[in-house]
């Protein structure tokens, strides 16, 4: 029985290609994993009769095979895999593109759960390429099945059979949930373990909510208390003068006129990183929607830091991001001198011993990189500015 702390790649079932793969959904610990939420469930506990549904609806039927599955090769080398099933009130064809090996699974006789859209060709209906369970004696199939986001390589029968392995494992302790007990039970919420198997496994729509009522109140509590802490600690540290600067030289860089909105926010935080000794540190989220230039607005900050001889540090929730914010930031702010360094988990040994001693001697004006920043290796000749990306945890 692992962790949630633990790396992805302790979870069985979990090599380093699926590693790869989840990692592009920022899931690198067990921690990870179970808070990949679902994005929406699936209602197959309500079960279809063919007979009457409308072309286009997608549900779930309870279907018997009644023919031997036959594989037929079609144009462009595909294969198309094809039989027969019926329920009570009609029957209908079931189709699978390239998935050849199904031929095997369905046996005539054998009765399947099966989960897709119902179209109508020649007037007889069909269901191409469905999602399906074997309905066995004894077992029960759950009603209600997640639909997580994915990505390439990693399918939704996957990221449900780890998430049920680990919530089967007893990875999830006691000390491990966040809220205190006292609050917990005032409002009313269930205890992190539960409510993983409500949220990723649920009964019940109603499980679901609950769950995740528990898991939003979790994330605005650790808001509000991170919140307190950083005002509590800012408030009384000292911090590097940072001078008003010209932004002209700056935004001739950008491949773009800046929108108005993004040299307020810039203008802002200028006003707050350049307060005077006696102003508390900046301490400010920047919020927008995709492709509304945040990163933009946050070169601004590194621009204008690096004026004044103050450093930064951006962190990024996996690798990927930090190389790209790297290969934005990197060629853009060189334009004026400002030099950046990249460390990840997966930087090489020599060249992050580079970076890190060009850090500490001064001769780097900021840093992007993932959580390996906050290593105790990783020293500043002068740290005033740390931006994290909002997916961050």
């Amino acid at each position: 029985m692992g962790r949630i702390s633990d790396g992805i790649a302790t979870v069985p079932g979990v090599g380093r290609t699926r590693a790869e793969a989840l990692a592009r959904l920022g899931i690198t610990t067990v921690r990870d994993l179970l808070y990949h939420f679902p994005r929406t469930y699936q209602n197959r506990g309500n079960i279809l009769p063919l007979l009457g549904c409308p072309d286009g609806t997608v549900g779930a039927f309870s279907l018997t095979v009644a023919s031997a599955p036959k594989n037929i090769r079609i144009s462009g080398g595909r294969c198309l895999t094809k039989f027969a099933a019926y329920d009570d009130s009609a029957s209908a064809s079931i189709v699978f593109f390239n998935q050849p090996y199904v031929r095997d699974i369905f046996r005539v006789g054998t009765t399947f759960r099966f989960w897709g859209r119902l179209s109508y060709s020649g007037g007889r209906a069909e269901l191409a390429s469905p999602s399906f369970e074997p309905e066995l004696p004894g077992v029960s199939l759950p009603a209600l099945v997640p639909v997580y986001p994915l990505t390439s390589g990693v399918s939704n029968k996957l990221l449900s059979g780890l998430i049920r392995s680990l919530l089967r494992s007893g990875c999830i302790r006691e000390q491990d949930d966040v809220i205190p007990p006292q609050v917990r039970h005032s409002m009313g919420l269930p205890e992190l373990s539960p409510a993983m198997r409500m949220l990723h496994a649920p009964e019940s729509f109603e499980e679901a909510s609950a769950a995740l009522r528990r898991f939003t109140f979790e994330r605005m509590f650790i808001f509000a208390v991170c919140a307190g802490l950083s005002k509590q600690s800012l408030d009384g540290r000292r911090h590097y003068p940072i001078t008003q600067t010209d932004l002209s030289p700056f935004y001739s860089l950008l491949p773009f006129e800046p929108t108005g909105a993004q040299r307020r926010a810039i203008d802002d935080i200028q006003s707050d990183m350049c307060g005077g000794e006696d102003s508390p540190p900046m301490s400010r989220i920047l919020t927008g929607d995709v492709g509304s230039g945040k990163t933009a607005v946050a070169a601004a900050a590194v621009y204008i830091a690096a004026q004044s001889c103050v450093q930064t540090a951006f962190m990024a929730p996996t690798e990927i991001l930090a190389e790209q914010h790297y290969r934005e930031l990197a060629p853009l702010l060189g334009e004026v001198g400002i030099r950046v360094g990249l460390i990840t988990g997966s930087t090489p040994k020599k060249r992050r011993a580079e970076t890190e001693e060009e850090l500490i001697s001064g001769r780097l004006d900021a840093v992007i990189g993932t959580h390996a920043l906050l290593s105790d290796d990783v020293a500043f000749h002068r740290l005033g500015l740390v931006i994290t990306d909002e997916q961050h945890r």
